[in-house]
């Protein structure tokens, strides 16, 4: 390839991730859950690297949180506060009783318009109890490859978080949350 259709090329995936950055991925977030809008958004977004997806997905959540005072949106942050709100809510109502199942449908709705708000607060929950990660393992079903890829991002993100000990106070074992982590990626692979 010669050096003129080299610069071409970066310069129109320079163009799509604008595109991608400035309309499509925020778009989804103010859209009622609609999959085939998320495949065809997924399409494009696969074709980059893994640093530039995961790059889009920090913006999307900054501008979700309203922390890009450049470009507020107040539409996605009332979408994520009501997306939050609700999340909350069925996460709320999942206990040993009546599990996961009944509420993975429409946990998996809220993420194929929200993920990057959806995520944060399930794995929260995951962290947070010990039973949890069966019962959320149950919403993996119903994910689309763009949900999976953001829930990839948020549990690095979370193992990434240096401000996060790994290991109890008496230093003699992992925390609970690591091994609820494992236990879920276990029920997960059985499913």
């Amino acid at each position: 390839m010669n050096e003129a259709a080299e610069i071409d090329e970066q310069q129109m995936r320079l163009y799509w991730v604008d595109i991608l950055r400035l309309y499509l991925i925020p778009s989804l977030s103010v859209i009622p859950a609609n999959a085939v809008l998320t495949m065809d958004i997924w399409n494009l977004v696969e074709l980059f690297k893994v640093d530039t997806r995961w790059a889009l997905y920090s913006e999307w959540q900054k501008l979700c949180n309203g922390k890009v005072p450049q470009r507020p949106h107040l539409e996605l942050i009332v979408q994520a506060k009501e997306t939050s709100r609700e999340t909350k809510d069925i996460l709320r109502r999942i206990n040993s009783t009546t599990g996961g199942r009944v509420f993975s449908q429409p946990m998996s709705r809220m993420s194929l318009s929200n993920p990057i708000v959806v995520f944060p607060i399930a794995l929260f929950q995951v962290l947070s109890y010990p039973n949890f990660p069966a019962h959320i393992a149950d919403t993996l079903e119903y994910l689309t490859p763009l949900g999976f890829d953001v829930l990839t991002n948020s549990v690095l993100g979370i193992l990434a978080d240096p401000n996060r000990s790994k290991i109890k106070d008496d230093g003699t074992s992992l925390q609970d949350w690591i091994q609820s982590k494992r236990t879920g990626s276990a029920s997960r692979i059985c499913i």
